[in-house]
């Protein structure tokens, strides 16, 4: 049975019955201790040394889009929504310029960009606990990922990394930490809701057993151990919709792998599998499809289709639409008028 199992029933949805809200630490980079829920301390620390950019951010093993880095501090920038959940003891958690220590029952969340820990160090609050558990959501455009950080280190840190692949789950996540972060707008009902049901789903697919692993080996490393045959099945719908959420923007192998959860040589063999097509095949025939629905369906202009689906030019989207059907996009658009 998954430790997550045993998480949501014993503690994180009971505590959604008690007004979470008022124990929402929601970060930003300015901070105030008047912002924060009642004994939670902010300690102010502020980072010194020189931000490092990561150059190549394509590479696969970068599952978690870390952006940049502070190594002295032990910062890094992930391009990605993170909510904690702090299930025992007390943390002492760096994030930007700031130190959040709070005990457990309280949810932090994390915007895309907010330098925070790395993980590599201990965050237990010294001063109040020996120990500290931490279960971490981080959101990415086709799974959740969590996983449990439990310290002191000498008793394996981090344990139980998987994925959620559920679209309905997903959609809920990433409407709850849009909603967290309306800032000009509080609404701790709306945010309440958005949690329970969060949650509540999320139960459902832990119970199901509708998760993957991942290994745990690097921090960084997110590749399937397994794809268990209904996952397999579903490889398909989750490569289409990557690609129809960033048809408009340059696509390559790596960064799709990345977004899979697989490295590239696992990514490569499994598109051939699922669609008996490369994956540039693949992205070249779900791109002229696309551009068949908005020549029939719409009246848009050839160089605003070109540039819809991520053609460099309207002059290169009419070769490569005739390479593919033999007819010119004006060709094809004349022949489907009735």
């Amino acid at each position: 049975m998954p430790a997550l199992t045993k998480i949501l029933q014993n503690k994180l949805i009971p505590w959604t019955q008690q007004n979470p809200a008022k124990r929402f630490i929601i970060t930003q980079s300015r901070m105030r201790p008047i912002d924060l829920p009642n004994g939670v301390e902010l300690v102010k620390r502020k980072i010194t040394e020189k931000r490092i950019i990561v150059k190549n951010q394509r590479l696969y093993n970068n599952s978690r889009h870390v952006t940049a880095y502070y190594p002295k501090s032990n910062l890094v920038e992930v391009q990605k929504y993170k909510l904690m959940c702090v299930l025992g003891g007390a943390i002492d958690y760096p994030i930007s310029d700031y130190s959040i220590k709070c005990d457990a029952n309280h949810f932090i969340f994390v915007p895309p960009g907010l330098p925070c820990c790395d993980g590599s160090q201990s965050y237990v609050d010294s001063e109040k606990s020996t120990f500290c558990n931490v279960l971490f959501f981080l959101l990415h455009p086709n799974a959740i990922q969590y996983w449990i950080t439990r310290w002191p280190p000498e008793k394996r840190p981090q344990t139980e990394n998987a994925l959620v692949l559920d679209q309905r789950v997903i959609s809920l996540f990433h409407t709850l930490m849009e909603e967290v972060f309306v800032h000009d707008a509080a609404l701790p009902l709306a945010q309440e809701g958005l949690l329970v049901a969060f949650l509540s789903l999320l139960q459902r697919e832990v119970n199901s057993g509708r998760i993957v692993y991942v290994q745990n080996d690097n921090p960084d490393a997110v590749l399937l151990r397994h794809l268990n045959p209904e996952e397999s099945s579903d490889f398909k719908t989750r490569l289409e919709r990557y690609i129809k959420a960033n048809i408009s923007k340059p696509l390559f192998i790596e960064e799709a792998a990345r977004e899979m959860f697989l490295s590239r040589a696992q990514f490569t063999r499994t598109v051939r599998q699922e669609t008996g097509m490369s994956f540039n095949e693949f992205l070249n025939a779900f791109r002229i499809e696309e551009a068949k629905v908005l020549l029939r369906d719409s009246q848009w202009t050839i160089s605003a289709i070109s540039s819809f689906i991520g053609l460099t030019s309207a002059s290169y989207f009419r070769t490569f639409f005739r390479k593919h059907t033999g007819q010119t996009p004006s060709e094809f658009r004349d022949s489907t008028i009735v």
